[in-house]
């Protein structure tokens, strides 16, 4: 026995809430006309919408103590031992009533000997407990008996819901009359169920409804169903009504509805004829499920999407502009290649850090030491600065100059030779603002600096990155004693 968490790390099949929802019609309106057969009707549910092999339920009952569970209702390949049943203390129903957890169950008989007979075996089985008033009363299963099928999340999800159905039928199959059993499963469902007539009138009202739209029973009853859609939104629950004398049901369609303080509410609606004892069709019974987050969700990932598809462009173009840069600044093909590249990784490093911190923000000490990290040799490299956050644009821009400078040091500055120093220093503005930047590179002890005619793509870039990127200020010098750099900007995160 293993906790049904692990299903959560299988792949999982889409989810069918059309289905679903057509199922738990179906078993409501059976717990209506047919109560005695709910039961089976539930395990057929299991069974049909889990793609089982069989299913059913163990349900622990007062003739005998509750010392045993009974199959009372079972579908499917294991049909033969209806009315069977296994021992509350020793079984796999045992242990998830003891848990307080689905469960899956593989090959019984290896723990509990009186399995051994059982045929055809029980390959996987998923076990729901289901409960009544707090208490653990049974479990709803569904079992594959070989290898063909496993189950997953969704079928988690459905047994879940199942189970809360499953408690709900057994009571009112227990102790209330066809009328009660209909009310019951009405008022604890969560979504919004609520009935209206032929004329449009709402004639019932459920606690989900009034969750979802904040209008008390008797705020409604008697109210034109007209009073949830948005002004903006066309009565499709008339035209809908009208198809209902035909015996036609409208399936899950989603929708806007509007609740008590004018706010709009995503479902995803199912209408039902409701049928009196005559047979004739006197109103309909609407089933909404908020699906607002679901909508919130797509949006986001639309987003999300849209973001990406910037960032990707945006990559691309400067990519490509640093290829086409690198490309004119390079002497042969082995420079060019070996410059491209260390700009590219450049750019991998400042996109994994932003990565790391979702995209909100970089330490300016954290991007100097990941961007220098290569030339670190000993006490070769000092970096000092009090902690400020760069921004998106603010982050790639540093990044990029810093990565130049780096380069530019370790082939011909400070980092070329032994003994060279790299002071890596920054602070807030003279005024003390957090959000203006002055940071000074200084290369110490290195080489003597030849500055020659040609300006390279490096240097270039140094002097108008910032300058273009951020609107800051650079001033690049090259002293005999080394190559120093200061750059002053706005870090507010505006800069795009």
């Amino acid at each position: 026995m293993i906790s049904a968490e692990e299903l959560r790390r299988r792949p999982s099949r889409a989810s069918n809430y059309a289905a679903e929802n057509q199922a738990l019609i179906t078993l409501a309106h059976e717990l209506a006309s047919s109560p005695e057969g709910i039961l089976r009707k539930l395990a057929d549910t299991a069974l049909g919408l889990c793609r089982a092999h069989s299913a059913g339920l163990s349900i622990l009952e007062e003739g005998d103590g509750k010392s045993n569970f009974h199959w009372r209702a079972i579908a499917g390949q294991w049909a033969p031992h209806l009315n069977g049943g296994t021992p509350r203390n020793f079984g796999p129903c045992g242990t998830v009533l003891d848990q307080g957890v689905a469960m899956i169950c593989s090959h019984p008989e290896v723990d509990f000997p009186y399995w051994e007979p059982i045929r055809p075996v029980l390959e996987e089985g998923l076990l729901i407990p289901f409960y009544i008033k707090a208490e653990a009363v049974g479990t709803i299963w569904v079992v594959a008996h070989d290898t063909s099928r496993r189950f997953d999340a969704e079928d988690l999800r459905v047994m879940t819901s199942l189970s809360a159905f499953a408690a709900t039928a057994y009571q009112t199959w227990l102790n209330l009359n066809a009328v009660q059993r209909v009310a019951s499963i009405v008022e604890s469902g969560h979504d919004a169920i609520f009935g209206e007539d032929l004329n449009g009138m709402i004639i019932s009202w459920n606690k989900g409804a009034g969750r979802m739209f904040g209008y008390m029973a008797e705020e409604v009853i008697g109210k034109p169903v007209a009073i949830l859609f948005p002004a903006d939104q066309p009565t499709d629950e008339v035209a809908n009504l009208k198809r209902l004398p035909y015996g036609d049901g409208i399936e899950n369609f989603e929708t806007v509805r509007q609740d008590k303080n004018g706010g709009r509410v995503d479902v995803s609606s199912t209408i039902s004829p409701i049928i009196d004892p005559n047979g004739r069709i006197i109103g309909a019974s609407s089933i909404c499920r908020d699906i607002s987050e679901r909508k919130r969700i797509e949006m986001r990932q639309q987003l999300l999407l849209a973001e990406l598809d910037h960032r990707v462009k945006n990559i691309l173009a400067q990519v490509a502009a640093v290829a086409k840069s690198s490309h004119q600044g390079s002497l042969t093909a082995d420079t060019f290649l070996q410059s491209l590249d260390g700009r590219i990784q450049c750019m991998a490093a400042a996109h994994t850090l932003l990565s790391q911190g979702g995209w909100k923000g970089v330490g300016l000490d954290v991007l100097v030491r990941n961007q220098l990290a290569p030339y670190v040799n000993g006490t070769n490299i000092i970096i000092s600065g009090p902690d400020i956050i760069l921004g998106a644009a603010e982050t790639q821009a540093v990044a990029r100059v810093l990565h130049e400078l780096a380069t530019n040091a370790a082939k011909y500055g400070a980092l070329s030779v032994p003994n060279g120093r790299v002071s890596a220093t920054w602070n807030r503005g003279s005024n003390g603002d957090a959000a203006n930047l002055e940071f000074v590179w200084r290369e110490l002890d290195g080489p003597t600096v030849v500055v020659g005619k040609r300006v390279g793509y490096g240097t270039d870039l140094i002097r108008n990155l910032i300058p273009f990127e951020l609107g800051g200020e650079v001033d690049l010098a090259f002293g005999t004693d080394g190559v120093s750099c200061r750059i002053e900007c706005s870090v507010d995160g505006t800069n795009r």
